[in-house]
């Protein structure tokens, strides 16, 4: 019944804007995994509706938007499924639970996510390209189907998966997941879940990013509430969480071309985000955060963030094609209680990674880029990873 109501919901959503003059749609990303088809073919997607509506305050601008978020993604399990702690704290729990020294324990997720949204700028600013102020309002939702990785899939004798330990044999028969609750079987068999939330966050901005310059600061906060009691949920989700990211950019210098157009420029800046979470029950998807090569622990506090030095080549052409190389240092700290653990454990842990990225911009509608890096400071004073390096392309209309 859920489902059904929801998928109204969405059609009667979707259905508005087709008898709306002004109605815009915009590709915000589309992403690749390696084993989909080998990177060849998009894996996700997302986009968004915009609904034509009247300025409030007039000079600010007034969004009404409806975003869609859809694909298919892969995780790792880090945790013991029943106690929540990390195997790469305790490594014999790896052993216990079958799986070999080394082997992956990611799965997939197919996944879509939805959210209407409403923004509302206040006063203007000489200091940024944007509203000084922005409010903003949303519900939405997330549906996510998990199951074995592909390459399991497609050969069942090529290698253990992390819900099989063979074909068809259960890897943990008693199907206890507290550390990870949007992984329990429903009745239907499938690792299912619909969950739905509330939003509201402000934004306050004075950076002026002007393509290969970007000066100034923009901080933004957002608070998610998520209780298993909203509409549509099916109770696997029950916290309430606040983010904040601060972002700060200076450019050094820049060389002009005769046309107008860059001929080289270089930024330094930093991006920090801070997230607290509160609940009892705390899918993955909303502790999602990460820096180059790790996914540090998943605790009541977070805070990720890169230093990073930016170095733009000339602009060819068009302002909006141009190659650029980043230097970067990521960190984060993980702090407080174990998410979903059952254990009354509280940790601090930091993690530490360095890289460079090349990246080629190609009129702002596709993104090609090589990166690569080290961690060279792991979690549970485990042994930093090995040089790691990735490859790919982003689109976006």
């Amino acid at each position: 019944m859920k489902k059904i109501l929801l998928l109204t919901i969405l059609l009667t959503i979707l259905a508005l804007p087709v008898f709306s003059i002004g109605f815009g749609y915009h590709i915000l990303e589309v992403r690749t995994e390696p084993e989909f088809a080998n990177g060849t073919f998009p894996s996700s997607m997302k986009y968004q509706f915009n609904f034509p509506v009247p300025d409030f305050i007039g000079g600010n601008i007034t969004e009404l938007t409806f975003r869609l978020d859809n694909g298919l993604i892969y995780r790792s399990l880090d945790q013991d499924p029943v106690t929540g702690k990390y195997y790469s704290k305790y490594p014999e729990l790896l052993a216990s639970a079958g799986f070999e020294e080394g082997q992956k324990r990611d799965y997939s997720v197919q996944f879509d996510e939805f959210a209407l949204i409403f923004s509302q700028g206040i006063l203007k600013t000489p200091l940024s390209d944007k509203d000084l102020f922005r409010i903003e309002a949303s519900f939405g939702g997330r549906f996510e189907n998990a199951f074995e990785r592909l390459f399991f899939m497609y050969n069942e004798d090529n290698t253990s998966g992390v819900f099989n330990s063979s074909y068809n044999v259960p890897r943990f028969p008693s199907e206890v997941w507290n550390a990870y609750p949007e992984l329990a079987k429903k009745d239907d068999g499938l690792r299912s879940t619909l969950t739905t939330f509330l939003n509201c966050g402000l934004d306050i901005n004075l950076l002026r990013d002007e393509i290969v310059k970007k000066n100034g600061i923009k901080l933004s906060a957002e608070y998610r509430y998520s209780p298993k009691s909203l509409p549509l949920s099916d109770g696997k989700a029950d916290f309430n969480r606040l983010t904040v990211k601060l972002e700060g950019a200076l450019t050094l210098f820049t060389i002009k071309q005769s046309n107008g157009y860059s001929w080289c420029s270089t930024v330094i800046g930093v991006d920090v985000i801070y997230r607290n979470i509160k609940g009892s029950i705390v899918p993955a998807y909303a502790t999602s955060g990460e820096i180059f090569g790790i996914i540090p622990p998943r605790t009541e506090q977070n805070i990720y963030g890169r230093l990073y030095l930016t170095i733009f080549g000339p602009q060819i052409k068009a302002k909006d094609l141009y190659p650029f190389i980043t230097i970067f240092n990521d960190f984060a700290l993980s702090k407080g209680r174990v998410i979903n653990s059952q254990v009354d454990e509280v940790i601090k842990e930091y993690a530490l990674s360095y890289g460079i990225k090349a990246e080629l911009v190609i009129y702002n509608f596709a993104n090609i880029f090589y990166e690569i890096g080290y961690v060279y400071k792991n979690v549970f004073n485990n042994s930093p990873y090995q040089v790691q390096a990735k490859f790919g392309i982003t689109v976006g209309v």
